[in-house]
Parts: structure tokens; sequence; C-alpha cells
């Protein structure tokens, strides 16, 4: 193999790396989802109601800690609820 072929093969391998970066990046957004629809429809906030608010609702999926965003199971898919929030679905943990 010649000092040409080294070159080309070398941007080649750079240009294909940077190919792939937008894909990384919208995988990443994947991840954190948020299901709008539902948030709109349930009339979800980041802030609570009184002493109704995510982390005492039966619906909630906690996060790794207590302060950390978690899930709901009536909005499917998204792992952006903030312990903190409220919506209309709001059911006291029992």
């Amino acid at each position: 193999m010649n000092q040409t072929d080294s070159t080309r093969r070398r941007i080649f391998k750079i240009a294909s790396a940077l190919a792939i970066v937008p894909f990384i990046a919208s995988s990443a957004n994947v991840l954190a989802a948020q299901n709008g629809a539902m948030r709109t429809g349930l009339k979800y906030k980041d802030t609570p109601t009184g002493d109704k608010k995510c982390s005492n609702c039966y619906h909630f999926v906690p996060g790794p800690d207590a302060k950390s965003l978690g899930g709901c199971k009536m909005f499917a898919g998204d792992t952006e609820i903030s312990p903190e929030g409220y919506c209309s679905a709001w059911a006291l943990k029992k």
C-alpha cells in the first residue's frame, strides 16, 4: 500500500465518522422523550397543585433518586416527568 492509498483511507474514515454524528445526536433525543400530545391532553405542568404532585401519584414512575425526572404510566414513552409536576390524571398513591 502506498502513501496515497493510506491518506485516502484515513480521509474516508474521518468523513464516515463525521457523517454519523447527526444520527447519534438525534438518537439522544429519542432517549429524552416527551409525549407532548398526552401532556397537553392531560394538562401536565411542572409544578404541583397544592399537595397533588407526581411524586405522590399512583401513575408516577420514579427516576433514580427522589429529585430526578421519572416517567408516567399515563404518558407512554415519556421519560421527563418532574416529581414536582401535576396533571389531571393525578390519583393518590396508596
